[in-house]
């Protein structure tokens, strides 16, 4: 068997495989009898349901993080926006305390 690949850069190159053919059948191999193929083929179905399950278990891990991306997003719009909301009422507070004390050291005739 002899495959050629040619470029457009004019570089060309030659792969050569050599493939022996077995015809004759060793005594000492056992042949497959039906038992063999059913376990085998039993191995490949339990194999192909475990695999199945992996990956339906990282589909639903998936959506999962995804899931949790989100509400951790969500929770840290939250936390910001309580945070300036409680910012803003310590300074009214302060402000607050402010216009009414020096109100009062006024009454009091003391400023």
């Amino acid at each position: 068997m002899c495959f050629t690949a040619s470029s457009r850069y004019g570089q060309g190159g030659i792969a050569a495989f050599h493939i022996n053919e077995k015809t004759t059948v060793d005594p000492t191999v056992p042949v497959l009898k039906k038992f063999h193929v059913s376990g085998l083929q039993q191995y490949l179905d339990t194999s192909h349901g475990v695999g199945q399950s992996i990956i339906k278990e990282m589909e639903y891990l998936k959506r999962r993080e995804v899931r949790m991306h989100q509400t951790s997003e969500s929770t840290n719009r939250r936390i910001m926006w309580f945070s300036c909301l409680s910012i803003v009422v310590v300074l009214a507070c302060s402000g607050g305390q402010l216009w009414w004390l020096k109100a009062w050291f006024k009454s009091k005739k003391l400023l």
